[in-house]
């Protein structure tokens, strides 16, 4: 599967060992991409889309309160901004020589 977006974004990641590349969204950009099935894959049926778009983060909190010298607490949130999913058939009828590319979108 591939997704098109308008931006990329670079950042460096810790804990990956450097910089990470990532598909940035506006709030009326739409979500496309394309699907593409080996010419070798002879399987009939229905083909599940799923997307889903999250902004991840770790927040860290210091324990004021707290007389023990445990350092900050971390928490990781996660908040879902976009899901969505579709339902292609797919059929060798259609074309049994060809690689199937089926567009989607998400408004």
């Amino acid at each position: 599967m591939q997704l098109y977006s308008p931006s990329v974004k670079v950042a460096n990641q810790v804990g990956v060992g450097g910089m990470i590349s990532g598909s940035v969204f506006g709030d009326h950009d739409k979500v496309e991409g394309k699907v593409i099935r080996h010419p070798n894959c002879s399987q009939n049926g229905p083909l599940n889309i799923s997307i889903e778009g999250v902004f991840e983060y770790v927040s860290v909190k210091e324990d004021l309160d707290d007389g023990s010298a445990q350092g900050p607490k971390t928490s990781k949130y996660k908040h879902i901004f976009l899901s969505s999913s579709a339902v292609i058939p797919v059929s060798l009828l259609l074309d049994p020589l060809s690689v199937v590319c089926d567009m989607f979108r998400v408004p």
